[in-house]
């Protein structure tokens, strides 16, 4: 009886100190998550600034479901695999705390990047500076 204990025992402990940070195999991993949730904030902002502002008759609801498909199919993903990854994900706060922090510093470099202006050198002062005056 014992052995028979210790044996439940040690199998409990195996399977009971199973990492918490594994992802299953039915779950899209954080990497490509990450990824596919970028194109569909992108693809959100795209439908604000230049479609929806623009064309007051587009429906906003199915043009955005139309180009989720689309970045479901880039991703070669579907609509209930995201679905049930993002159920995931949000069941396990840690995992989705890095996802959005990473998303947040991509979101960060790219939006200091198109607000710093470019200076561009004045090529007729330049060589203003370089013709001798008369007396």
């Amino acid at each position: 009886m014992k052995k028979g204990h210790i044996i439940l025992l040690y199998f409990l402990f195996v399977f009971g100190c199973k990492s918490r940070n594994t992802v299953p195999h039915s779950i899209i991993p954080d990497n490509k998550m990450e990824l596919i949730i970028w194109d569909m904030t992108r693809a959100d902002e795209f439908l604000t600034a230049y479609v929806i502002n623009k064309d007051s008759a587009v429906d906003k609801k199915a043009e955005s479901i139309r180009m989720y498909e689309q970045i479901f199919r880039i991703h070669k993903t579907s609509k209930e695999e995201f679905q049930n990854s993002l159920s995931f994900y949000q069941a396990h706060p840690a995992m989705l705390k890095i996802m959005m922090d990473s998303l947040s510093a991509k979101e960060k470099d790219t939006s200091i990047g198109q607000r710093e202006p470019k200076t561009i050198t004045d090529s007729l002062l330049f060589r203003k500076s370089r013709i001798p005056k008369l007396p």
